[in-house]
């Protein structure tokens, strides 16, 4: 699924800061960020609902959908809990995913179950909806995104820092003799976060007025606590966010940004492959304008969302001083 960005960055800082101060209360809040496309009732639990602690066992059972969230789920975790994920390829639509029978067995009978939300993994939400004894943490509902809103949070900082905060409660919650523990993991990670902060605010302060466009809308939030200006023309990013096929004229407008290096380079999710995107791909190639691939799941060469996000860094670095020196 193709979600063009409706949802800005203030937007999404003021609702993870209130999710942030609710604190405890993230546990018990009601469920809001999983809903039917069709009818807009909620077809899960909370942000994070909780299971019987007297129930819960050491290590925690984890199942994330998607390994963004499971690799973070184990950072804050550490020896006490045993992680899961899904999706742990980063050459699988996720959106669409049809996950096995032993797969929605794994999240139904796990401790906590670690989904996105937001209409982005509702193969998930749908199977943990019903699980009384499963602990849901929902990234979307911490955040207080809908079902319109770029399901992509992973790439948000301001979310991250949400959810891994719920899920430091989360985990002290079930595990209350290890509450100290996951502080210390919750510090640790918190501190490479504030690196990948800084390392985000030099690029900030380094690289002004930099445009771009993308054949699907799958790094805008990284891109935007970047300070690039995502220049999509707007036919085309309607289309993608509907999910419908890109008018002849939509496609010529695109490759003649491209052409004319209206923008410094462009974004390519290869999860999400067409023969649009394939077109614009080349124009790009013929035109020298650099371009950045960006999945949507980890790749097997990191194991931490801040590995990874550090190195879609120093791709866009490249691209945007490819860019430059192409122009001079």
């Amino acid at each position: 699924m193709n979600t063009h960005p409706n949802f800005d960055t203030i937007t999404l800082i003021r609702r993870s800061l209130a999710a942030v101060v609710a604190g405890a209360a993230l546990i018990a809040l009601g469920a809001c960020g999983a809903q039917s496309a069709s009818s807009h009732t909620s077809d899960t639990k909370s942000s994070t609902s909780t299971s019987d602690t007297a129930k819960a066992t050491d290590p925690l059972t984890v199942v994330a959908s998607v390994n963004q969230w499971g690799s973070l789920a184990q950072e804050i975790g550490g020896d006490h809990v045993k992680v899961t994920s899904i999706i742990n390829s980063s050459t699988v639509e996720a959106h669409d995913y049809e996950p096995s029978t032993s797969e929605v067995s794994q999240l139904t009978s796990a401790q906590v179950a670690v989904v996105n939300g937001g209409h982005y993994d509702e193969w998930a939400t749908k199977a943990v909806s019903s699980e009384k004894s499963v602990t849901t943490v929902n990234a979307a509902s911490i955040v207080g995104a809908s079902e319109s809103d770029n399901p992509h949070l992973w790439f948000s900082k301001d979310a991250r820092k949400a959810v891994a905060d719920s899920l430091r409660k989360t985990y002290a919650q079930l595990l209350p003799a290890s509450k100290d523990y996951f502080q210390q993991q919750y510090d640790t990670w918190l501190k490479s976060e504030t690196e990948l902060d800084q390392k985000i605010d030099a690029f900030k302060s380094a690289y002004k007025d930099v445009k771009y466009a993308a054949t699907e809308s799958v790094a805008y939030y990284l891109y935007s606590d970047l300070g690039l200006t995502d220049a999509t023309p707007e036919g085309y990013a309607n289309a993608s966010a509907n999910e419908s096929e890109p008018t002849a004229a939509d496609l010529q407008q695109f490759q003649t940004a491209i052409e004319n290096h209206d923008i410094s380079f462009l974004v390519n999710n290869p999860q999400e492959s067409s023969d649009a995107t394939n077109m614009l791909t080349k124009t790009a190639g013929a035109s020298d304008v650099p371009v950045v691939d960006v999945t949507e799941q980890i790749p097997s060469d990191y194991s931490t969302l801040a590995q990874w996000i550090t190195a879609m860094i120093q791709d866009v670095t490249t691209a945007v001083e490819s860019s430059s020196a192409s122009a001079q």
